[in-house]
C-alpha cells in the first residue's frame, strides 16, 4: 500500500513529497530513540552508570576502546559553559517532574548535560544511519524513488528490534559507519573509504570485518595488486588505531576481549523453545534472505560469506542473545530482504554491475 501511493504524491507534489517524507524520517529517528532511552535505557542498572562510566573513559577494556562517540560526547558537554551545566544539574535534582524522571530511569542529576549531549549525539547517528543506508543501496541499485524511501524507513523503523536488550552509546554509530563505508566500497571510492575507516576503527574494533569483506567481494575484480595494497591499506589502518587506542587506555582494568565461549554454550543448550510464530518468522526471514539467490548482487552474495566466520568469532568474545552485536549486518540483510520483496512485488530495482572478472 505504501509503495503504491508514494509514487502518486510523488508525481502531484513533489515538494510536498520531499518535506512530508524526510519529516517522517525525522519523526521516527526521535520515536526510535525514545524507545531506547526508555527500553531499555541508557542506564539499564543503578549500579553501573553507562554516562559517567563511558564518556569519561572509566570502562574496562574492551569497552573503553569504543571511545569516538563518547569523546566526542565528553567534547560536546564541555562546549556547554561551566554556569549552565550547574542549573542544568540543580533543575534535575529539585524540579519535581525532571528529578522524577531521572529517579525512574537511573539518570545521574549530576551529569545531565551529558545525557542531553548523548541524546543528541544518538539522534545524529540514526539521521546518518539513514542517509547512509541510502547510499549503500544506491550503491547497488537504481531503483525508483518511492521504492527506496519506503525501505529507508522500514529499517529505520527495525532499530529497535535490534537494540533490544541492551544498548550502549557506540550501537547507532557503528550502525551509521558499517552502511556508510559499505556503499562507499561498492562505489570503489578509496580516498574517502580509507580515512573514514580509521575513523570507525576508533568507535569499534568490528571494522575489521569490512576488511574481510573487502578481501571476498574484490577477489578476481581488482588487479592483484591493487587488490593486496587496499586490503593491507585497510589493515594498517586497523592496527595504528588499536594500537593508539591500547597506549590511551592501557591503565584501565580488564582485557583485550571478553571470552564468553562458556556463557554462549550454556545459552545455545538452555535456550527456550520458541513458538510457531516466531518460527514462522525466522522461516519468513531466512526465505527472503536467500530467496532467488543467484539473482542477487554479487557484492551481497560474497558480503554474506564472512557472516559465519563472524558468528565463529562472536561464539567466543560475544553474547550471542543480545541481537544488538549483529548490527554490523543489519544493512546487508536489508538490502537482501529489499531485493527479495521487489521480485517478489515485480519491481524492476535496475541492479549495478560490479567490476568484471579479471581474467586469470
Amino acid at each position: 500500500m505504501l509503495t503504491s501511493t508514494l509514487p502518486t504524491l510523488r508525481r502531484r507534489r513533489p515538494a510536498f513529497y520531499g518535506f512530508l517524507f524526510y519529516a517522517t524520517a525525522a519523526l521516527l529517528a526521535g520515536v526510535v530513540l525514545s524507545i531506547a532511552a526508555r527500553d531499555p535505557g541508557i542506564e539499564r542498572t543503578h549500579e553501573i552508570k553507562i554516562i559517567p562510566q563511558m564518556v569519561y573513559h572509566l570502562n574496562e577494556r574492551p569497552i573503553v576502546n569504543r571511545a569516538l562517540v563518547p569523546e566526542l560526547i565528553r567534547l560536546g558537554t564541555l562546549a556547554i559553559p561551566a554556569a549552565t551545566r550547574a542549573e542544568m544539574a540543580r533543575q534535575a535534582r529539585e524540579h519535581p517532574f525532571i528529578s522524577h524522571n531521572f529517579e525512574k530511569y537511573g539518570w545521574v542529576p549530576d551529569y545531565t548535560a551529558e545525557y542531553l549531549v548523548a541524546l543528541v549525539a544518538l539522534y545524529l547517528c540514526l539521521i546518518g544511519f539513514f542517509f547512509a543506508f541510502r547510499l549503500f543501496v544506491r550503491s547497488l541499485w537504481a531503483p525508483p524513488r518511492e521504492a527506496l524511501d519506503a525501505l529507508s524507513l522500514t529499517a529505520l523503523a527495525g532499530l529497535p528490534v535490534m537494540t533490544r536488550d541492551l544498548h550502549t552509546l557506540y550501537d547507532w554509530s557503528t550502525l551509521a559507519f558499517m552502511a556508510l563505508l559499505l556503499g562507499l566500497m561498492a562505489r570503489r571510492r578509496w580516498r574517502l573509504y580509507l580515512p573514514l575507516f580509521l575513523l570507525a576503527t576508533f568507535n569499534r574494533e568490528t571494522t575489521l570485518l569490512l576488511i574481510l569483506i573487502f578481501s571476498v567481494v574484490f577477489f578476481n575484480r581488482l588487479a592483484p595488486r591493487r587488490w593486496l595494497a587496499l586490503a593491507g591499506a585497510q589493515l594498517g589502518l586497523w592496527l595504528a588505531a588499536r594500537l593508539v587506542l591500547g597506549l590511551l587506555f592501557h591503565d584501565n582494568p580488564g582485557h583485550l576481549a571478553q571470552m564468553t565461549f562458556a556463557i554462549n554454550i550454556r545459552y545455545l543448550l538452555l535456550a527456550e523453545t520458541y513458538g510457531l510464530a516466531q518460527l514462522l518468522a525466522v522461516v519468513a526471514m531466512i526465505y527472503l534472505l536467500f530467496y532467488r539467490w543467484e539473482e542477487k548482487p554479487l557484492f551481497l552474495r560474497r558480503a554474506l560469506w564472512i557472516f559465519p566466520v563472524h558468528l565463529a568469532i562472536l561464539l567466543v568474545v560475544g553474547i550471542l542473545s543480545e541481537w544488538r552485536i549483529y548490527l554490523e549486518w543489519y544493512p546487508i540483510a536489508m538490502a537482501l530482504i529489499f531485493d527479495s520483496a521487489a521480485r517478489l512485488g515485480g519491481i524492476d530495482l535496475k541492479p549495478r554491475p560490479l567490476l568484471p572478472a579479471r581474467p586469470q
